[in-house]
């Protein structure tokens, strides 16, 4: 595998120099360009200088999901088995990874001969998964389940307004980054949003899901905004404004679900999506850390010239009055309103006592009514029964009491 690895580097140097020379043989010269250190790059780095993105228990979720599949059953079957059976020594999950990095690599750039040494090395059955690996870390750095993840991506769109107003004549704005930066902007705007995506290690999940990231953000994506003027419409007034902006993704147009016309998006439009986002887009602000969020603001400390008395101070506003006497008015009707409510309360409750008692007692009397109407009947149907076996029944079938006279 080492010798592998250094013939496909040494290969690579060859190739690169090779392109080089060819370009400079047609009169093409290399040139420096100045770019920002991605240390103070809010813009297209923002995932390296947030510390509250950084610290977010979601942030790292992808790992602990990433480690629960290759941990799997399936994962050994279909990925770690044949490919270490493919080299002739065991393989770890970690330098799967790596090989299938370098497969990609050369799948993008391909030999003269077209062919991928690493890539041979995978069986199909391993495709699948790994391609669900990458999904899986990359969902919960930058997408849906990250809310502050994707919405830092703001900071892009405001900067996409900023390009396009006022409208100019064939200019073109180009922003370069990586996929940490494109796929929550993609996510931002909403583009082919599976609604009912959940993703976590599961065989249902893994063969169930319809969105793949891999897809929506693959090896070199790029992320086109073309703005659109109707200049033959003669009533437009809006002559240094734009009337919609068209999304383009790999050169596709793709829909923005926030956008209602098919045209593509108004400027309020993706003015909206920017005010959306905590803090409006204060980059500064959704990038605290909570614990920062919480101490004291430099606000509350007290001016010295609070306490410098004005000439002004003790002329009262008339205004003023009114505003105590309603202020006093509110406290007054809050404290009956206080006792009114405690007082209905005590009385709502002691009625259910008192009802509560009273089925009580009605239950105990209902009880000796029944034991005292047991007793009596089994003492008349004692005296009838001695009756009848006297013969003290008289002949009209009256029974003679012995304390009745008739």
């Amino acid at each position: 595998l080492s010798n592998t690895i250094k013939q496909w580097y040494q290969r690579r140097v060859r190739d690169t120099r090779s392109r080089r020379a060819h370009l400079v043989n047609k009169g093409y010269q290399p040139f420096g360009i100045e770019i920002e250190s991605k240390e103070n790059d809010m813009l297209l780095r923002f995932m390296d200088n947030c510390p509250a993105y950084k610290s977010s228990e979601i942030t790292t979720r992808g790992k602990a999901e990433v480690a629960k599949l290759q941990k799997s059953r399936h994962y050994k079957t279909l990925v770690l088995d044949p490919i270490s059976e493919k080299l002739g020594w065991q393989v770890t999950a970690a330098q799967v990874e790596g090989l299938y990095d370098l497969c990609n690599f050369e799948h993008v750039a391909p030999t003269e001969t077209n062919n991928s040494s690493f890539c041979e090395v995978f069986p199909r059955s391993a495709y699948a998964l790994l391609d669900y690996s990458r999904d899986l870390s990359r969902y919960y750095k930058s997408s849906y389940p990250n809310k502050l993840g994707y919405e830092l991506s703001c900071g892009i769109v405001q900067d996409l307004l900023k390009e396009l107003s006022p409208v100019q004549d064939q200019v073109t704005s180009l922003r370069f980054a990586h996929s940490e930066t494109i796929l929550p902007l993609i996510t931002l705007l909403g583009i082919d949003k599976d609604q009912d995506i959940e993703y976590t290690w599961s065989k249902r999940n893994f063969w169930n899901r319809t969105t793949k990231l891999s897809k929506l953000d693959s090896f070199a994506t790029n992320l086109a905004f073309v703005s659109f003027k109707n200049i033959s419409d003669i009533s437009n007034t809006r002559l240094n404004m734009w009337d919609y902006v068209k999304v383009y993704l790999n050169e596709r147009e793709v829909r923005v679900p926030v956008c209602a016309s098919q045209e593509g998006c108004t400027h309020q439009e993706l003015m909206n999506i920017v005010t959306s986002t905590q803090g409006a887009c204060n980059l500064t602000q959704m990038c605290q850390l909570k614990s920062e969020r919480d101490e004291p603001s430099t606000n509350d400390v007290r001016d010295p010239t609070d306490d410098v008395r004005h000439p002004t101070d003790d002329v009262r506003d008339p205004t003023d009055d009114v505003a105590d006497i309603l202020s006093l008015a509110m406290r007054t009707v809050s404290d009956e309103d206080l006792e009114a409510a405690i007082a209905a309360k005590l009385a709502s409750e002691d009625k259910v006592l008192i009802g509560f008692n009273l089925f009580v007692a009605m239950v105990i009397l209902s009880g000796l009514c029944i034991v005292l109407g047991g007793v009596l009947g089994a003492n008349c149907k004692k005296i009838i029964d001695a009756d009848i076996a006297g013969d003290k029944i008289s002949k009209d079938g009256y029974q003679k009491m012995p304390f009745l006279d008739s």
